[in-house]
């Protein structure tokens, strides 16, 4: 049975057939209308689902809702609380029957790597707008037209995706544009996805205090190949050494891009801090865009346009008139020159330094920090990297979380070729950089870009280094 209601089709499933497919005794005879993880978007007739002990206490609170209770322990014996011994399958068998055809008759594209997938989706987003409605999940933020909102990760939670784009159906969302992260892959909260277009920008290594090896941090990237489309193209950056495994992985899906020889081939790049100008394929483009490492991800947007059909002069106009991604390179004042960015492995940094170096300037300040309870083994790479590339480094805290400060900066400075200097205050470091600075002189921000919140402990703290970088900048202007 199929039932409209607030713009969507959900297919309406009785609670005891589809409990029944999971093996559970059920007497309801009411409709699944959603199922969601998170009890503030629960309502009559959805389906909660508890899959930690954490969430046992919002369990009144759906129930009081009118919904129903799916878990795994045997604690919570109140009606309307149905207990299964596999809880992913369970809320598998339940998703795949309200959503037997989830991707079907939409444009779907899934963008992955180490660096790059932010920008690369953004810039996308702009691209594919002006030829059909487009939304945008990604880092932090899911962006339409119609509606923003924030999330907490880049790849939201499986319950979480199916709102995102019934939402974005509801409001006649054709296209959509995924950042999708390695625990996203490694947790297939992209189960339901299917992807026309999947983008590997890069994989470098990240995230190893979940992945524990380069290896299965990489084959796990890789394994976004199956989620593919019949018919869908993978985009693959043929720059990258690390990706080379892929063309043995996939079956003639896949499309190349890049400074060697590619089925798009990017060459003659001028970079400086007013923008890019570079070719692809002999078609000249151009943007406002700084970077010089955003031309790749820049020939991946082109690449995708061209497969879906956009002309030359359409994507040349589009390029020419992308807007930044804050926090991404971002310029916040000139002379001195400012820039803030979210570079937070050692692949990030040195495509930063490296693109930097080649504004003109007198020198190059750094502030940076590390993540606390992440990849401990990047620390030393970022410190050594900002250190040999900086003509005053300021080694400040990131997002702390628990782990010691001194802990923190100690692995940092392990490889150091020079003296830094050390803040365990971001605002003291973002200060002393400021004050220190020339007309000349290029100040850089990186590790958090456009967060607005800082972790100690277990607590976000409000913190903005653009708005702190303006303040203090006007501040030294007005009594210079």
């Amino acid at each position: 049975m199929i039932r409209e209601g607030c713009g969507s089709i959900l297919r309406k499933i009785h609670l005891n057939d589809a409990f029944a497919e999971i093996g559970i005794i059920c007497g309801d005879h009411r409709i699944i209308q959603g199922i969601h993880e998170d009890s503030r978007w629960i309502a009559r007739d959805w389906v909660f689902i508890i899959r930690n002990e954490r969430a046992k206490c919002y369990c009144r609170q759906a129930l009081e809702k009118g919904a129903v209770v799916l878990c795994e322990t045997m604690d919570l014996a109140e009606e309307h609380v149905y207990v299964v011994k596999d809880i992913e399958w369970a809320m598998d068998v339940l998703l795949r029957f309200c959503y037997p055809s989830f991707c079907e008759d939409l444009l779907c594209i899934g963008i992955t790597g180490t660096n790059g997938k932010s920008s690369t989706a953004y810039f996308l987003y702009q691209c594919l707008s002006s030829q059909l409605p487009c939304m945008w999940i990604g880092t932090h933020r899911v962006l339409s037209a119609d509606f923003e909102e924030e999330i907490a990760n880049t790849t939201p939670d499986v319950c979480e995706l199916v709102r995102l784009i019934e939402k974005g159906k509801m409001f006649g969302i054709r296209c959509f544009i995924m950042e999708v992260s390695s625990h996203a892959i490694a947790q297939k909260r992209i189960r339901l996805m299917r992807y026309d277009y999947i983008v590997f920008t890069n994989v470098y290594r990240d995230h190893l205090d979940y992945h524990r090896c380069e290896a299965h941090y990489r084959y796990t990237k890789y394994a976004l190949r199956t989620y593919v489309k019949k018919g869908g193209k993978i985009l693959v950056n043929h720059d990258d050494p690390f990706l080379r495994p892929i063309y043995h992985l996939v079956d003639g899906e896949c499309v190349t891009y890049g400074t060697q020889l590619a089925h798009f081939w990017l060459h003659d790049v001028h970079a400086d801090a007013d923008g890019l100008r570079f070719y692809v394929n002999k078609q000249a483009y151009q943007t406002n865009i700084c970077g010089q490492f955003q031309t790749l991800n820049l020939t991946a947007v082109i690449t995708l346009c061209s497969l879906y059909g956009m002309s030359n002069e359409a994507i040349k106009q589009a390029i020419k008139n992308l807007n930044p991604l804050k926090g991404r390179l971002q310029r916040v004042w000139k002379h001195p020159y400012v820039f803030i960015d979210y570079a937070h492995t050692a692949s990030a940094c040195g495509a930063l330094f490296a693109s930097v170096r080649s504004f003109p300037h007198e020198r190059i300040i750094t502030v940076i920090g590390c993540g606390g309870e992440r990849d401990q083994e990047k620390r030393a790479q970022m410190g050594n990297i900002a250190s040999i590339n900086s003509d005053l480094c300021i080694f400040t805290s990131d997002n702390p979380r628990n782990e010691p400060l001194s802990q923190i900066f100690a692995m940092m400075c392990s490889h150091i070729r020079q003296n830094v200097m050390i803040f365990e205050q971001r605002a003291y470091a973002i200060k002393f950089a400021v004050k220190n600075s020339r007309n000349d002189d290029i100040i850089l921000v990186v590790g958090k870009g456009d967060e607005r919140w800082q972790m100690i402990g277990e607590q976000a703290y409000p913190f903005d280094d653009e708005a702190l970088l303006c303040y203090m900048l006007r501040e030294k202007e007005e009594h210079a």
